[in-house]
């Protein structure tokens, strides 16, 4: 996928002249680079590690909140600000990514059609 996007974005660079056109593909460019830049990030085998980590941490926090009922009110509460905080920090590698370049891919696509029914 990562050429044929590179490939289309090319395309339109030929196919565009004026000023504005040429700064859209540009912003077009550099949104999925920082896509694949982050795709290529997140699976990496340390980063994997690190979400599998703070999965199964999360996983433990659950378990304990469950199931242990000797946790006073202030244990219980620092466990929830714990276990959100992970989940904050989890949200970064959960984003859906290659949807992301789907949505880009569509619309370097419309510009390609526009040009096209333009010509």
């Amino acid at each position: 996928m990562k050429n044929e996007i590179f490939k289309k974005i090319e395309e339109l660079k030929r196919q565009v002249e004026d000023e504005e056109s040429q700064e859209i593909i540009k912003q077009l460019e550099m949104r999925v680079e920082r896509l694949f830049q982050k795709i290529d990030f997140c699976q990496h085998p340390v980063i994997q590690e690190y979400i599998k980590s703070k999965k199964e941490e999360i996983e433990e926090i659950n378990n304990n909140l469950l199931n242990n009922r000797n946790l006073k009110d202030e244990e219980r509460k620092i466990l929830f600000m714990k276990r959100d905080l992970i989940n904050k920090d989890l949200e970064f590698f959960d984003s859906d990514f290659e949807k992301q370049l789907k949505v880009v891919d569509q619309e370097i696509d419309g510009y390609l059609k526009k040009i096209k029914d333009e010509n």
